[in-house]
């Protein structure tokens, strides 16, 4: 993920701007102080919370929700309540989402100016671009210019198309801005129009910008004696089915971070690799991609697995990040 942020999103990373004592305070939340049941327990003196009034506002507030806690009042995690975040991932996995995620994911927020200017903070750096489609509404441009300090260039949908925002539409705007385009700000002047042909066209034209830039190759997965993988770019048709692959096999000393004894490279079509006879605990497959449309793939994505009694279970993946990478982003 964090070679997906923005320098200054990665900054708040590595160091977090939340005071020391906030930290400890939230730690001890769950260890409160109570004269009879908790005489030991944490008095936080750090947090100004008026606890004077709850014995009058309780009846009313637990009234209808008797399950409610003091904590309802006081100050909880600066992005949303946990117990919430559960319980929204919860209905949007079941709703709209169809998958389970973790709560962890999740940062709420009151209002989308506010989401808008912090996520942007967090993925592009001042003087980056963002596209974005009009007529649109005018309160985008104080959410990204004003304190993210972002360029925001104009997609211009037109009338007598309905105001259809096409893949032709976003390549002009992309390759006719001077400043690198980080994002798009996936928003639809028509909202209740949304055709499939569309949606699907958008994701593409993410996926070929992503997905292109590096060695499209992963899911690896060991099945029956083999190392298979997937090109992502040929699984989502961003590029025909015309790659050939070179794969090195090397003994690898985990303590020392160095390679041993090594065959290959050979090179074929397919994406399942037999397993070679391993003389020690870990082996790496270094795999190339070779593609005439593609050359910058022709880089080494480094698979590095572990043998567990008979067989071999993948341990880790070591690629080239998308920001080092040569192809044409701009």
């Amino acid at each position: 993920m964090g070679s997906e942020l923005s320098a200054r999103g990665k900054a708040l990373i590595e160091s977090s701007p939340m005071p020391d004592y906030l930290h400890a305070h939230f730690d001890r939340l769950e260890d409160h102080y109570d004269a009879e049941a908790n005489p030991n327990g944490y008095i936080g003196l750090c947090i100004a919370e008026n606890k004077l009034v709850w014995d009058l506002l309780q009846p009313r507030l637990v009234a209808p929700r008797p399950t409610l806690s003091h904590q309802a009042i006081c100050y909880d995690e600066m992005i949303g309540s946990f117990r919430f975040r559960e319980q929204l991932s919860e209905f949007m996995g079941r709703t709209f989402l169809g998958r389970e995620f973790d709560p962890t994911q999740i940062a709420v927020l009151a209002g989308t100016g506010s989401v808008l200017e912090i996520l942007f903070h967090n993925i592009a750096d001042p003087g980056d671009a963002v596209l974005v489609p009009t007529p649109s509404y005018a309160g985008f441009w104080a959410d990204l210019e004003t304190r993210d300090e972002l360029h925001i260039v104009p997609v211009h949908t037109r009338r007598a198309d309905g105001f259809t925002l096409t893949e032709e539409l976003l390549d002009q705007a992309f390759e006719s801005s001077e400043r690198p385009v980080k994002a798009l700000l996936y928003t639809n002047p028509d909202n209740p129009v949304y055709f499939l042909k569309v949606l699907i066209e958008r994701q593409q034209k993410c996926g070929r910008f992503g997905i292109n830039a590096i060695n499209p190759i992963d899911e690896f997965r060991v099945v029956r004696g083999a190392l298979e993988f997937t090109n992502l770019s040929e699984k989502y048709r961003f590029v025909e089915a015309a790659t050939r692959y070179t794969v090195s096999w090397s003994s690898y000393d985990n303590e020392r971070d160095e390679r041993g004894s090594s065959s290959g490279p050979m090179t074929q079509s397919g994406t399942r690799l037999d397993l070679p006879d391993g003389d020690g605990d870990f082996v790496l497959a270094e795999i190339r991609s070779v593609n005439e449309d593609y050359p910058h793939w022709n880089t080494v994505v480094g698979v590095y697995l572990r043998l567990r009694g008979s067989s071999y279970e993948i341990v880790g993946i070591d690629r080239e990040s998308p920001e080092t990478s040569t192809f044409p982003m701009n």
